[in-house]
């Protein structure tokens, strides 16, 4: 099997004919790594190579904590009301409703995200459909019931990824 070697670790990495003419990420240093396709549809595995996309900028862990506490403020309210019509979960189907709707119908920002620049995008950087903005906001249940540890994972991940980012192949981007 053909390998190409990460511009930034050296890892190698196994070429896959689906790599062909698109973005990866290295396993290894979780940079981001175009895999070219020089002859279009379709190419001998040597002819391939790796270049680097030095524009994209993932948004970390307090850039991020940010746009979430911006985000309470604007939900104080309508938490307030959900919580009074259904008790217990209300909160819960507020903010799913209201990230799920604003990621996928608003360029993937909420207001907090739009505040401080930043955006959620597929692991391809395209918009998030809606069923990836939902599956990724109610996976943050997750990373909140293991006592945040999910939502710190972006810490220390070379892509910023916390872990309900990981489950939906979402990222964290600076939005130009």
């Amino acid at each position: 099997m053909n390998q190409i070697a990460c511009p930034h670790c050296t890892r190698q990495i196994p070429l896959r004919e689906q790599y062909l003419g698109r973005m990866i990420y290295c396993p290894k240093c979780g940079r981001q790594i175009a895999i070219a396709n020089p002859t279009g549809r379709t190419t001998t595995w040597s002819a391939a190579s790796a270049v680097v996309d030095p524009n994209v900028r993932y948004a970390g862990f307090w850039i991020r904590a940010v746009a979430l506490i911006v985000d309470m403020f604007v939900l104080v309210i309508p938490f307030t009301f959900a919580f009074a019509v259904v008790p217990g979960l209300g909160g819960w189907i507020a903010y799913i409703t209201y990230k799920g709707l604003c990621i996928s119908g608003w360029n993937g920002q909420t207001v907090g995200k739009k505040v401080c620049g930043i955006r959620v995008v597929d692991r391809n950087f395209n918009d998030c459909s809606i069923g990836r903005a939902f599956g990724r906001t109610a996976a943050e249940f997750v990373s909140s019931v293991i006592i945040g540890i999910g939502y710190l994972m972006a810490g220390f991940d070379g892509r910023k990824q916390s872990l309900h980012d990981k489950v939906a192949e979402t990222l964290h981007i600076y939005a130009k």
